[in-house]
């Protein structure tokens, strides 16, 4: 019977204790990746709160770390959207903040201010209308779950990361996914939704907090 590791996983998700390693209910499941019974109350599961970064730390992220285009490899404080931008050419992100004086780009690495034109990267934010929004996704739901499933896989010897994930019909680098949704997380996102036009056209990915993310799709990837 899968009784005993279901009740185990429901006392710890209503408590807020740690998850049971499956490895303790080895012998109740007859084989692997068994099904379980039953269901979790995810808000009964305890996450501890995120902090919110500051704008320009959460930008660094999605700097070029090696760029031929230099002025990449800053953050750009955007005086006329009063925003903090960071790219690297294939992903974006833009975080509200208040920008003084003139716009700018400072280094990611030393601090030092970068001279050069940084690229006019709203023109790349794709129209958003209620046909063309994907997903939305509640970030504590999203980490309670995640606190889960990570109980549950703690056996796992290791995990395999797709080459390629489809976002509606774009297929993005998951990495490029991955950081930009813990990139809006680290700005103070609590709820995130995703919108694409097409299979050529970017992804964005928007937060609550006004913070948006746009990857582009990997090129001839259908």
């Amino acid at each position: 019977s899968n009784s005993p590791v279901v009740a185990a996983l429901i006392e710890a998700a209503e408590s807020g204790k740690p998850l049971p390693s499956i490895e303790r209910f080895k012998d109740a499941f007859p084989y692997e990746g068994v099904a379980l019974p039953g269901r979790v109350d995810l808000s009964k599961v305890a996450i501890r709160p995120i902090k919110p970064a500051a704008p320009d730390i959460a930008a660094k992220s999605h700097t070029a770390k090696d760029s031929s285009r230099f002025v990449l490899e800053g953050v750009y404080y955007d005086a006329e959207s009063q925003s903090v931008v960071g790219t690297d050419g294939r992903r974006l992100i833009a975080i509200p903040q208040k920008v003084e004086g003139k716009s700018r780009i400072i280094s990611a690495i030393d601090g030092r201010e970068i001279q050069g034109q940084f690229p006019n990267w709203r023109q790349i934010i794709p129209k958003v209308d209620k046909d063309t929004i994907l997903f939305n996704v509640d970030i504590d739901k999203a980490r309670r779950a995640g606190t889960v499933l990570s109980g549950i896989n703690k056996t796992l010897k290791s995990l395999v990361v797709p080459a390629k994930v489809k976002v509606g019909m774009a297929t993005l680098d998951p990495v490029y996914v991955k950081d930009s949704v813990e990139a809006l997380v680290a700005s103070g996102a609590k709820k995130i939704y995703a919108a694409s036009k097409d299979d050529a056209s970017p992804v964005m990915l928007r937060g609550d907090n006004g913070a948006m993310a746009i990857i582009m799709p990997m090129r001839g990837e259908k």
